[in-house]
């Protein structure tokens, strides 16, 4: 069972990257703060993804994403 899933902010249905990204993580087990220093950049990097509708920029990134959370991502 996801860790994540009784979370008040857990995406059930998710249908954005932000949404799919904060499932993958939550479903990996990671909060924020360690996803942002596995991948690379800041928290608020991370924030800016899930909830404020901004996306990676540059394959790189993508390519971490992928490869840390196991979970292919549709970047929009």
């Amino acid at each position: 069972m996801p860790k994540g899933l009784f979370d008040k902010d857990y995406p059930t249905n998710p249908s954005t990257f932000g949404e799919r990204l904060r499932k993958a993580r939550m479903d990996a087990g990671l909060n924020i703060r360690e996803l942002a220093a596995q991948i690379g950049v800041t928290d608020e990097t991370v924030i800016n993804w899930e909830l404020r509708g901004t996306q990676p920029r540059g394959s790189k990134i993508r390519e971490r994403i992928m490869r840390l959370i196991k979970v292919p991502l549709a970047f929009e």
